[in-house]
């Protein structure tokens, strides 16, 4: 529940601290007094969107600080320890400031924290029941989340599914648009396969072709430069080799007397034996040399076939190879891909079946609880001005469909006057009417948690007299069992409060300012007098105020 809450610089708020009590807290004032600001001070420090206009004329930021005391068993001290945050089991400290550049500053247990986090865990701790809630009643999202939270359905097993079976049907979905924009390729890539394969390109076949191409081209020349070089090598008395070996034999020869040229004389018969191997390469070149047209043409034609396939891939002839290599690669892709599908789509059968049972001990679940909860709407909508009234909840399944909140369509369906039939809400109902089965349902389904706050915020207009007493001891009884704030206007509801707070404007020469005041038992007295009667507080207003104060709590039955 919510024990503490400061409040600096917020609208027309200078500074505030208030310690709030267990049980039914009324909250009044005059109109315009700024009971809406208390409210708003909340949502503030519990994460609503807020503009730099809330923080009060001349200051330079606003600061708001809310204590929430907590069990031992309360669902956000899980929450808090499965996301590594600060754990105080007696209380949560929530802390929000909002300066005038516009940045915001976030704290959880004195820890910074995203202020997405922070109204994450405002869901834990308040439930805000608005003025316009009969407005969101007329939603068919909302009828089903009041039946859920009625039949304390716990949706988390199911989110988890269908997020699961979603994620695949999108996945599948997508995979699906990928193959079908893709066949055309792929089947332009199989044909470029397979010409490739037939053209059956090895590793360095075109340098080597090249090269083969150049010697054949040119074998007429080679051979008579091979010729001319043997015969100067080797041919005649006055080659190179015969030559060489004369002065290599004169050299042995005086080496033999003249130590000095020993090294000389080893160093020619070294050019000697080198000139002859040489001489034995190029011999083997010549004798290798062979006019060989036929040869030639299958090699041009090769180069041809080469290059003719590399401008009809439109890349270079020595990446041919390579593009090759990337086509392979991409259809074995594509055969994988189609894997997938299947994969994909097994995967997805198992997280439907998965969604498809849970969502039926949901629907289920919902079935049980949705005559009990009829039942009730029924028995509260006679007791407060509508002593015809039934409700009735139609439940459509639709196991083909499958949403985040399962496969049941929920339509609430009300009877206000006998031997009219049942219709939609807003076919029937009046706003006062509506307003009230609003009400009604959101005290209903608020005696489920007993673990947050709850805060209604003048959810009694257009209501009045014997009505507005029945609301009042209503809220009072649910107010038995978890923390309530009830911003009111009407003095039967204000009478049943434990606690009494008013609101009050107060005003200095250049400001404005927004008080809350405590009011003991003769203050409410005045308090409710003035809600009865208006500004001008007669007698018979403060007798029947007075009378009200010492009403027994009464419960609804």
């Amino acid at each position: 529940m919510l024990t503490e809450l400061f409040i600096q610089n917020f609208i027309i708020i200078d500074q505030l601290r208030l310690e709030f009590p267990a049980g039914m807290t009324v909250v009044t004032g005059e109109t315009g007094a700024g009971k809406s600001i208390l409210l708003d001070a909340i949502e503030f420090v519990l994460g609503a969107r807020a503009e730099t206009k809330i923080i009060r004329a001349g200051a330079l930021q606003c600061d708001m600080t809310a204590v929430f005391a907590v069990k031992p068993d309360h669902p956000i001290l899980a929450h808090l320890r499965e996301n590594d945050y600060p754990v105080d089991e007696g209380q949560i400290v929530l802390r929000r400031i909002l300066t005038a550049e516009g940045r915001s500053k976030a704290y959880l247990n004195q820890q910074p924290v995203s202020v997405t986090e922070l109204k994450h865990m405002g869901a834990f701790l308040v439930d805000l029941v608005g003025q316009y809630e009969h407005q969101k009643l007329l939603k068919a999202e909302a009828q089903l989340a009041s039946l859920d939270a009625f039949a304390h359905v716990d949706m988390t097993l199911l989110k988890s599914h269908f997020l699961t079976w979603s994620t695949l049907d999108q996945e599948l979905a997508a995979l699906a648009t990928r193959r079908t924009e893709s066949l055309a390729q792929l089947e332009l890539q199989h044909y470029q396969l397979q010409e490739l394969r037939e053209l059956n390109l090895q590793k360095d076949e075109l340098e080597q072709l090249h090269e083969e191409q150049k010697k054949l081209s040119s074998v007429h020349e080679l051979i008579a430069k091979s010729i001319q070089l043997l015969t100067e090598v080797k041919e005649d008395d006055l080659s190179l080799l015969s030559r060489i070996r004369h002065v290599e034999k004169q050299l042995l020869h005086l080496s033999g007397d003249y130590s000095e040229l020993t090294n000389a004389a080893n160093l020619w018969q070294e050019a000697a034996i080198l000139l002859s191997e040489a001489t034995g390469d190029l011999e083997v070149f010549h004798q290798n040399l062979n006019l060989d047209p036929e040869r030639l043409a299958e090699v041009e034609a090769r180069l041809q076939a080469i290059y003719a396939a590399a401008r009809k891939h439109q890349t270079d002839a020595h990446l041919l190879t390579e593009f090759y290599q990337d086509l392979e690669s991409a259809l074995q892709n594509a055969e994988q891909f189609d894997a997938l599908i299947v994969e994909k789509k097994q995967a997805r059968e198992v997280a439907g079946r998965a969604y498809d049972e849970e969502a039926q001990k949901i629907s289920a679940m919902r079935r049980q609880k949705a005559k009990v909860f009829e039942q009730k709407i029924s028995h509260f909508m006679k007791r407060l001005g509508m002593p015809q009234g039934e409700c009735r909840i139609e439940l459509a399944t639709e196991s083909d469909d499958r949403t985040a909140r399962g496969i049941d369509r929920v339509t609430f369906l009300v009877k206000i006057n006998p031997g009219q039939p049942f219709a939609v809400l807003k076919e029937v109902v009046s706003g006062g009417e509506l307003s009230r089965i609003a009400l009604i349902i959101a005290v209903l389904t608020a005696q489920i948690d007993a673990e947050t706050t709850l805060i209604f915020d003048e959810v009694d207009v257009g209501i009045s007299g014997a009505v507005a007493e029945q609301v009042g001891a209503m809220i009072h009884q649910l107010a038995e069992r978890r923390q309530i704030f009830c911003i009111t206007h009407l003095p039967q509801v204000a009478m049943r409060g434990d606690a009494h707070l008013q609101i009050q404007k107060r005003f200095t020469a250049d400001a404005t300012f927004s008080e809350a005041t405590w009011l003991d038992h003769e203050a409410r007295v005045l308090e409710i007098a003035r809600m009865i009667s208006g500004s001008e507080v007669s007698s018979s207003a403060l007798e029947h105020a007075r009378k009200g104060l010492t009403f027994s709590k009464d419960p609804l039955k």
